[in-house]
């Protein structure tokens, strides 16, 4: 099974905005194909939002959780910079923050997965505003 390169995806998923409907469908076929060779689905890569307990309780619903991810997802797309790598040395809060979300809530193996990804991402130079803007969209969901 070969492994897909989050870059290569996030670069395909990015060309759907294309005005150009044969280059969306490529590049729609190309993600497909991609997923495909590595033993992937779309449901595998994509991680859906886990209502809390206590948010149900408090009559917070999932609708209200994925709107404060779609909303910092929005901001994310709005800024142009959010695709410019942050050095290491400016992303100290970020591998703090990833921290705290590890010490501090029960997430699955598949987000750990996804935080550990992100340090490495942080350590080669990888990890964009988009990133953080993610992480700090998780903190507040999980701190709910």
């Amino acid at each position: 099974m070969a492994e897909i390169d989050r870059q290569t995806l996030i670069d395909l998923l990015e060309r759907f905005d294309d005005a150009d409907d044969a280059a969306v469908a490529a590049a729609a076929r190309e993600a497909h194909q991609a997923l495909a060779g590595a033993g992937l689905t779309w449901d595998d890569v994509l991680v859906p939002a886990e209502p809390d307990v206590e948010d149900e309780e408090e009559g917070e619903d999932e609708d209200d959780i994925d709107d404060d991810v779609e909303d910092a997802d929005d901001e994310a797309a709005d800024d142009a910079d959010n695709v410019i790598p942050i050095s290491a040395g400016e992303a100290r809060e970020d591998l703090a923050l990833i921290d705290r979300i590890l010490r501090d809530h029960d997430v699955s193996d598949d987000t750990r997965e996804e935080l550990d990804g992100y340090r490495e991402d942080i350590e080669a130079g990888e990890f964009t505003a988009a990133d953080r803007n993610y992480l700090k969209a998780l903190q507040k969901r999980l701190s709910k």
